[in-house]
Protein backbone atom coordinates (compact mmCIF):
# COMPACT_ATOMS: atom_id res chain seq x y z
CA UNK A 1 0.00 0.00 0.00
CA UNK A 2 1.04 3.22 -0.94
CA UNK A 3 1.26 5.75 2.11
CA UNK A 4 -0.77 8.85 1.24
CA UNK A 5 0.36 12.08 2.55
CA UNK A 6 -2.53 14.26 4.55
CA UNK A 7 -3.63 16.33 1.92
CA UNK A 8 -4.46 13.37 -0.58
CA UNK A 9 -6.17 11.67 2.73
CA UNK A 10 -8.35 14.99 3.35
CA UNK A 11 -9.32 14.79 -0.36
CA UNK A 12 -10.29 11.73 -0.20
CA UNK A 13 -12.13 12.23 2.89
CA UNK A 14 -13.86 15.42 1.17
CA UNK A 15 -14.95 12.85 -1.44
CA UNK A 16 -16.88 10.75 0.64
CA UNK A 17 -13.77 7.84 1.36
CA UNK A 18 -14.40 6.72 5.06
CA UNK A 19 -11.27 4.70 4.71
CA UNK A 20 -9.19 7.85 4.32
CA UNK A 21 -10.79 9.60 7.37
CA UNK A 22 -9.77 6.47 9.53
CA UNK A 23 -5.96 6.60 8.42
CA UNK A 24 -6.05 10.25 9.55
CA UNK A 25 -7.46 9.53 13.22
CA UNK A 26 -5.06 6.43 13.50
CA UNK A 27 -2.25 8.47 12.18
CA UNK A 28 -3.24 11.74 14.61
CA UNK A 29 -4.84 9.57 17.44
CA UNK A 30 -1.98 9.63 19.77
CA UNK A 31 -0.59 12.49 19.46
CA UNK A 32 -3.54 14.39 19.60
CA UNK A 33 -4.73 12.17 22.90
CA UNK A 34 -1.15 13.07 24.17
CA UNK A 35 -1.82 17.08 23.76
CA UNK A 36 -5.17 17.17 25.35
CA UNK A 37 -4.22 14.85 28.12
CA UNK A 38 -1.04 17.27 29.44
CA UNK A 39 -3.75 20.50 29.06
CA UNK A 40 -6.39 18.47 30.89
CA UNK A 41 -4.86 15.87 33.22
CA UNK A 42 -7.43 13.47 33.17
CA UNK A 43 -7.41 10.28 31.12
CA UNK A 44 -11.19 9.99 30.73
CA UNK A 45 -11.98 13.81 29.69
CA UNK A 46 -8.79 13.59 27.46
CA UNK A 47 -10.46 10.32 25.67
CA UNK A 48 -13.86 12.52 25.14
CA UNK A 49 -11.73 15.38 24.18
CA UNK A 50 -9.70 13.47 21.41
CA UNK A 51 -13.07 12.11 19.98
CA UNK A 52 -14.43 15.48 20.34
CA UNK A 53 -10.80 17.30 18.31
CA UNK A 54 -11.73 14.54 15.65
CA UNK A 55 -15.26 15.17 14.89
CA UNK A 56 -14.68 18.75 14.64
CA UNK A 57 -11.96 17.84 12.24
CA UNK A 58 -14.42 16.10 10.23
CA UNK A 59 -16.68 19.00 10.70
CA UNK A 60 -14.27 21.46 9.78
CA UNK A 61 -12.51 19.36 6.82
CA UNK A 62 -13.61 21.31 4.09
CA UNK A 63 -12.00 24.53 5.80
CA UNK A 64 -8.66 22.96 5.49
CA UNK A 65 -6.27 25.25 3.64
CA UNK A 66 -3.48 22.86 2.13
CA UNK A 67 -1.17 25.26 2.10
CA UNK A 68 -0.67 25.15 5.66
CA UNK A 69 0.06 21.38 7.65
CA UNK A 70 -2.61 19.33 8.29
CA UNK A 71 -0.43 18.78 11.82
CA UNK A 72 -0.80 22.47 12.60
CA UNK A 73 -4.35 22.56 11.90
CA UNK A 74 -5.45 19.92 13.95
CA UNK A 75 -3.28 20.71 16.45
CA UNK A 76 -4.60 24.20 16.56
CA UNK A 77 -8.08 22.57 16.61
CA UNK A 78 -7.21 20.01 19.47
CA UNK A 79 -5.47 23.33 21.74
CA UNK A 80 -9.08 24.96 21.01
CA UNK A 81 -11.39 22.46 22.36
CA UNK A 82 -8.77 21.81 25.49
CA UNK A 83 -8.80 25.32 26.00
CA UNK A 84 -12.96 25.63 25.63
CA UNK A 85 -12.56 22.47 27.93
CA UNK A 86 -10.56 23.90 30.90
CA UNK A 87 -12.92 27.05 30.14
CA UNK A 88 -15.86 24.94 31.31
CA UNK A 89 -14.48 22.46 33.45
CA UNK A 90 -11.76 23.93 36.57
CA UNK A 91 -11.58 20.89 38.39
CA UNK A 92 -8.80 18.96 37.45
CA UNK A 93 -6.28 16.09 38.22
CA UNK A 94 -3.40 14.02 37.31
CA UNK A 95 -2.51 10.65 36.60
CA UNK A 96 1.47 9.61 36.30
CA UNK A 97 2.38 8.25 33.10
CA UNK A 98 3.90 5.18 32.75
CA UNK A 99 7.19 4.73 33.88
CA UNK A 100 8.63 1.12 32.75
CA UNK A 101 12.25 1.68 31.93
CA UNK A 102 15.00 -1.16 32.55
CA UNK A 103 17.35 1.20 33.13
CA UNK A 104 15.64 3.09 36.28
CA UNK A 105 15.29 1.83 39.83
CA UNK A 106 12.32 1.59 41.58
CA UNK A 107 13.49 4.38 43.39
CA UNK A 108 14.13 6.38 40.40
CA UNK A 109 10.98 5.07 38.23
CA UNK A 110 8.75 6.90 41.93
CA UNK A 111 11.04 10.07 41.94
CA UNK A 112 10.33 10.36 37.92
CA UNK A 113 6.68 10.03 39.34
CA UNK A 114 6.37 12.50 41.65
CA UNK A 115 8.31 15.02 40.14
CA UNK A 116 5.58 14.40 36.70
CA UNK A 117 3.02 14.75 39.39
CA UNK A 118 3.82 18.13 40.72
CA UNK A 119 5.23 19.27 37.44
CA UNK A 120 1.27 18.37 36.54
CA UNK A 121 -0.04 19.91 39.16
CA UNK A 122 1.96 23.30 38.73
CA UNK A 123 1.29 23.23 35.01
CA UNK A 124 -2.98 23.11 36.16
CA UNK A 125 -1.68 27.00 38.42
CA UNK A 126 -0.46 28.74 35.19
CA UNK A 127 -2.60 30.52 32.61
CA UNK A 128 -4.15 28.29 30.02
CA UNK A 129 -2.79 29.96 26.95
CA UNK A 130 0.81 29.62 28.58
CA UNK A 131 -0.16 25.92 29.43
CA UNK A 132 -0.55 25.59 26.15
CA UNK A 133 2.67 26.58 25.00
CA UNK A 134 4.60 25.01 27.42
CA UNK A 135 2.99 21.67 26.17
CA UNK A 136 3.77 21.84 22.76
CA UNK A 137 6.95 23.10 23.20
CA UNK A 138 8.26 20.58 26.05
CA UNK A 139 6.19 17.90 25.92
CA UNK A 140 5.23 17.29 22.52
CA UNK A 141 8.70 18.87 21.42
CA UNK A 142 7.38 21.01 18.71
CA UNK A 143 9.49 23.38 17.35
CA UNK A 144 9.25 27.37 17.40
CA UNK A 145 8.03 26.62 13.82
CA UNK A 146 5.24 24.29 14.45
CA UNK A 147 4.18 26.07 17.68
CA UNK A 148 3.78 29.40 15.55
CA UNK A 149 1.64 27.43 13.08
CA UNK A 150 -0.43 26.00 15.31
CA UNK A 151 -1.24 29.00 17.80
CA UNK A 152 -1.16 31.47 14.24
CA UNK A 153 1.25 33.43 15.97
CA UNK A 154 4.75 34.75 14.52
CA UNK A 155 7.65 32.76 16.19
CA UNK A 156 8.72 36.02 17.96
CA UNK A 157 5.58 35.91 19.56
CA UNK A 158 5.56 32.76 20.03
CA UNK A 159 9.20 32.94 21.95
CA UNK A 160 8.07 35.98 24.05
CA UNK A 161 5.16 34.00 25.74
CA UNK A 162 7.15 30.92 25.91
CA UNK A 163 9.61 32.81 28.00
CA UNK A 164 7.04 34.06 30.55
CA UNK A 165 4.99 30.81 30.59
CA UNK A 166 8.11 29.12 32.31
CA UNK A 167 8.42 32.08 34.22
CA UNK A 168 4.99 31.62 35.51
CA UNK A 169 5.53 27.71 35.90
CA UNK A 170 9.00 28.17 38.06
CA UNK A 171 7.35 30.71 40.08
CA UNK A 172 4.22 28.15 40.68
CA UNK A 173 6.80 25.31 40.87
CA UNK A 174 9.60 27.25 43.89
CA UNK A 175 5.83 28.36 45.46
CA UNK A 176 5.07 24.86 45.87
CA UNK A 177 8.89 23.68 47.18
CA UNK A 178 9.38 21.53 43.94
CA UNK A 179 12.47 22.86 42.91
Amino acid sequence: MIKADDTQLVERCLCGEVKAFDILVEKYQKPIFNIVYRMCHDYEDARDLTQAVFVRVYEKLGSYNSEYKFFSWIYRIAINESLNYMGQKKAMSAIPEDYHSEDNTPVEILEQVEMTENINHCLTQIDPKYRALIVLKHFQNCSYEQISQIMDLPEKIIKSRLYMARQQLGRVLMKKGVV
